[in-house]
């Protein structure tokens, strides 16, 4: 639960970009990721079989390329939690 609150609190467009950079998606696509990162749990093991699941379903994208964007999206995330434990006061400054 709270992987998917970081997600939404991270700036959309950095995400879509680095989704973009890191996989080689359309914007569209991206968009695509994105809607179903944020609208389901990614915490636990079925969570990622279902992910995985819609991803492919989504994207018509082989397995190999779907686990690619599971992978980079995880990634995406777990680097603004980083980030927010490195800086939990950095969104107060403005």
């Amino acid at each position: 639960m709270q992987e998917r609150i970081m997600m939404k609190r991270m700036n959309k467009k950095e995400v879509l970009n680095l989704l973009k950079e890191r996989t080689g998606l359309t914007e569209d696509e991206c968009l695509k990721v994105n809607e179903l990162i944020e609208n389901n749990s990614i915490v636990g093991r079925k969570s990622k079989e279902k992910i995985i699941s819609l991803l492919q379903e989504n994207l018509c994208v082989d397995a190999k390329k779907v686990d690619d964007i599971y992978n980079a999206v995880m990634e995406i995330i777990a680097s603004g939690i980083k980030e927010k434990l490195k800086h939990p006061f950095k969104d107060l400054d403005r």
